[in-house]
């Protein structure tokens, strides 16, 4: 029964892009990232994109799985910490500020050296996981609000420039990024990878019919 729904969704979705896309179309919008939007989380597509092409893919794939994986043990919202990296590194797992702070989460070894000896900040679970400790501590600590606890995390407690950036950060979830040459890794399958971090299939309310249809195709193993 699956398989006849999703060969009439793809047949609606071929009718859709026109005879000149029919064939190919279909398999670009199986990619348009309808379990990502669900839980609020960027795409590894969009991760590539933000850093410029320097995080691959598949580095993509693994910076979302420690993220959503430290963030659910820590009892902290994914998608905050998601912002936060990209406002910091966008993304790139070895980047080094002017100052010395180091990884996705531009930890500052001079300023947590206990948390950093002998760990290695290039290592993306190991540098998430320290930032969100960071993070927590600083407003737990201190019992700052959401606003100035992130303004803390910059070193830049007064105003709310840094809390701003980062909230306004948004992922890109219909479009492939340029670096990817126009095409998703074919290992990588939405579904299945969010499967396998222990998320359940459903999330925010879809709102519109279009996403309703990319919704019932992601969901079915065909995707």
């Amino acid at each position: 029964m699956n398989r006849i729904i999703v060969a009439f969704l793809m047949w609606v979705l071929a009718i859709l892009a026109g005879p000149a896309h029919a064939v190919h179309q279909p398999l670009v919008l199986m990619h348009t990232s309808t379990v990502s939007r669900q839980f609020d989380v960027p795409t590894p597509e969009h991760i590539v994109e933000r850093s410029g092409g320097k995080t691959s893919h598949s580095t993509a794939q693994r910076i979302i799985k420690a993220v959503i994986l430290e963030s659910k043990s820590a009892s902290v919202d994914p998608s905050k910490i998601f912002r936060i990296i990209e406002t910091e590194s966008h993304y790139i797992v070895n980047a080094v500020s002017f100052a010395g702070a180091k990884g996705l989460m531009q930890v500052l070894p001079s300023a947590h050296p206990e948390k950093v000896k002998g760990k290695n900040l290039f290592d993306i679970t190991t540098n998430v996981r320290i930032g969100i400790q960071i993070y927590k501590e600083i407003r737990k600590r201190k019992g700052l609000s959401e606003k100035d606890a992130l303004q803390a995390y910059a070193g830049a407690p007064a105003g709310s420039r840094y809390t701003k950036k980062v909230r306004s950060v948004n992922w890109s979830y219909n479009k492939l990024s340029k670096h990817l040459k126009g095409a998703v890794p074919e290992s990588y399958n939405e579904r299945r990878f969010f499967a396998s971090l222990g998320l359940g299939r459903v999330g925010t309310p879809l709102q519109s019919p279009h996403q309703f249809i990319l919704a019932m195709a992601a969901l079915n193993k065909r995707y």
